[in-house]
């Protein structure tokens, strides 16, 4: 099955990481499945500037993203509005972050970088900007050059996003056993699970340990009843050999966010593959082609065949 992409915001930074193990645990014991696990690290809560952020707070000017993006004159006045306050106060990495920002609003990804790295030039330790910095460099497939900075700042900053966000990148490189690592000290019970449990699962679930998965999406839901939790459950409950329940957690996870591609995706395997229904696998499959082109278990071929066009009724 899948794994449903990262939600680290500007918009959503969805990139497709995949797991594969043969599932000797149900009927489909010849298939190798990729489970689609969900990470939903809020990096936008950390890049909002919202209760977390020195200056954040006391800026009776902000506007939200949402509006700037269809009003070019409010994104002219809250631009200029920012870039004064970061002269008057240029030993606060808010403002430069807060200009990072505005500039994704409009797309210039290299001038919001900028002004990220400014941030950090002023405050090398500024969770927001470095976990935008890390989503920017994330979905560049920068990998390398944010666990070179993303590393020396998890010894230093207390904040369990840090040491999250170096996780994915860790994990992107196939570096498995140094993401466990990264997260380990995040795995007891804590305030923490509710922003980034979503991740501590996910790194849980791709490495060799993934048996222990099950406890930690269960804690991870128990903190945030999120889509991306419930998603994420059922694919543990699924390597537990328990696809009932697994099909309602990704049916939940459906009724969280009906646009959740991985959760399409594995239900197209559990009821193609553990239960046996071609035509409830197809539509979920069909479902998940109106959301994704990816395809990491290669469903095409079982559900359009050579021709490419959906195969209805075949069994």
């Amino acid at each position: 099955m899948t794994t449903d992409r990262v939600a680290v915001w500007l918009g959503r930074m969805e990139p497709e990481m995949k797991k594969s193990h043969g599932s000797k645990r149900g009927p489909a014991s010849s298939a190798v499945l990729t489970l689609t696990a969900t990470v939903a690290l809020g990096l936008s809560l950390l890049g909002s500037g919202c209760g977390i952020m020195r200056g954040g707070d006391d800026d009776p000017f902000r506007v939200s993203d949402t509006e700037l993006a269809q009003n070019a004159e409010a994104w002219n006045a809250q631009h200029l509005h920012v870039l004064s306050e970061h002269r008057k106060s240029p030993s606060e990495p808010y403002w430069p972050h807060r200009l990072a920002e505005l500039e994704l609003v409009t797309g210039d990804v290299a001038e919001a970088e900028t002004w990220f790295r400014t941030a950090l030039e002023i405050d090398p330790i500024y969770a927001p900007a470095a976990t935008r910095l890390s989503a920017l460099l994330y979905e560049q497939a920068r990998h390398f050059e944010a666990i070179d900075f993303l590393g020396p700042l998890s010894q230093v900053s207390r904040r369990g996003e840090i040491r999250a966000a170096l996780a994915l990148h860790q994990i992107a490189v196939g570096e498995i056993e140094a993401a466990e690592d990264t997260v380990r000290p995040l795995e007891d019970i804590g305030d923490h699970w509710a922003r980034i449990g979503s991740v501590l699962t996910y790194v849980k679930l791709q490495g060799a340990d993934y048996t222990q998965a099950p406890r930690l999406a269960e804690r991870a839901l128990s903190a945030q009843d999120t889509a991306a939790n419930r998603n994420n459950f059922g694919i543990a409950l699924l390597q537990e050999g328990k696809p009932e329940q697994a099909r309602t957690e990704f049916e939940k996870a459906l009724e969280a966010d009906p646009k959740m591609a991985g959760a399409h995706y594995n239900l197209a395997i559990v009821e193609k593959y553990y239960f046996f229904d071609h035509d409830a696998a197809l539509e979920h499959y069909q479902a998940y082609r109106e959301l994704s082109s990816e395809d990491p278990d290669g469903l095409a071929e079982v559900f359009e065949g050579a021709s490419g066009e959906t195969m209805m009724g075949a069994k």
